[in-house]
């Protein structure tokens, strides 16, 4: 104890400077969590809570979303059946298949 300096115990969450939040809010949604949170030195799930307490929101579209941008509206296409016929309809995200009893 002689001679010895305290030692401040290491902070059990990380304290964030102005600069780090605006790039978060620049790079938020464009960069995945996992890379930004070895970035910034947290864990993945520390970064999307700040990210959710800062209110930033991914901007990015999601895969499902962006293949229902690009399909087009289909005309119907019908089907025979054994017992009736099917009508599918294109839609944005998936198809809408009415069947028709006989």
């Amino acid at each position: 104890m002689s001679g010895e300096t305290p030692t401040r115990p290491a902070r059990k969450y990380k304290q964030w400077s102005v600069a780090e939040e605006h790039e978060l809010c620049e790079l938020y949604g464009t960069i995945p969590a996992t890379k930004l949170a070895a970035r910034y030195g947290v864990s993945p799930q520390r970064l999307r809570d700040k990210a959710s307490k800062m209110q930033i929101a991914n901007q990015y579209v999601k895969a499902r979303n962006r293949a229902a941008q690009a399909v087009e509206e289909a005309p119907e296409a019908k089907q025979r059946t054994a017992n009736g016929h099917q009508t599918i309809k294109e839609k944005p995200g998936g198809r809408v298949i009415i069947h028709t009893m006989r």
